[in-house]
């Protein structure tokens, strides 16, 4: 991993502290760290999203894994936990937590677009809340390339195109590069399109049309015109070909009222 990159610098200052105290606080009505904002995903919300899509016996990757936050879910199903993350910070917290179970395997400081595992090694793969700080066409056939034919990929991002009136999450756009974090935005159904042309299927798709829709589980399962998040789950094909580049450093939404403004 090149020791460059920028992203690293910002996951290492304070990172765990900070998302173990969103996580903490994510049955509340409201962010108290980032006032006003909608409060995170609890660990209840994403019990019930992924026990709602049955993992693959064998093993998973936990790419952008943090502190191994969801690893004892994965146990629980009986699965051989492997974990990476751009952070030095979150690789010492997790190794520490978690280096003398049976069941974790291997926990590695790495990015998500240079994966340090051999070609079609994982029955699962998950990526939580992480591929929208990645450069993700790199990420995605990352991705592809150590999932087994027929394994799980199961990923979250933010959408191209949010409601124009979604003050909170144009606020966490705007944030979020104000103070340097790494933020893309995808291009969802071309992804998509371009996934189940390679031959991948799109075995399920939740859509949170506003920011706070996912820590309050209201979704859609099809894809409406516009949205702020997504949680996808792809069923990898015999071949994992190449997948072109769906992403942007704005959101649609942001670019368009910049526009307006001018």
């Amino acid at each position: 991993m090149r020791d460059d990159d920028p992203r690293k610098k910002y996951w290492n200052e304070n990172y765990v502290k900070y998302w173990q105290e969103r996580v903490a606080e994510a049955c509340s009505n409201s962010s108290k760290i980032i006032n006003g904002d909608a409060p995170t995903s609890s660990d209840e919300v994403w019990n019930k999203l992924l026990n709602g899509n049955k993992f693959q016996n064998g093993n998973i990757l936990d790419v952008g894994c943090g502190w191994g936050r969801f690893f004892q879910m994965y146990i629980e199903k009986d699965l051989m936990v492997y974990g990476v993350d751009i952070s030095t910070e979150m690789i010492i917290a997790s190794s520490k937590k978690w280096h003398d179970h049976d069941r974790v395997n291997n926990i590695q400081e790495a990015t998500a677009e240079d994966l340090p595992y051999k070609k079609e090694m994982f029955n699962n793969l998950i990526c939580i809340g992480t591929f929208d700080a990645t450069f993700q066409e790199k990420a995605i056939n990352e991705f592809l390339r150590v999932t087994k034919p027929g394994g799980l990929i199961y990923f979250s991002g933010k959408n191209i195109k949010y409601h124009f009136n979604d003050k909170a999450a144009l606020a966490a756009e705007v944030g979020a590069r104000k103070k340097g974090h790494p933020n893309y935005f995808t291009r969802t159904n071309d992804l998509l399109s371009d996934l189940e042309k390679h031959g991948h299927k799109v075995a399920k798709s939740y859509y949170f049309e506003r920011r706070g829709d996912l820590a309050a589980m209201n979704f859609k399962n099809s894809m409406p015109e516009y949205f702020y998040e997504y949680f996808i789950v792809v069923k990898r094909g015999k071949n994992a070909g190449t997948i072109g580049s769906h992403y942007d450093e704005y959101s649609e939404t942001f670019n368009t009222i910049q526009s307006m403004k001018n």
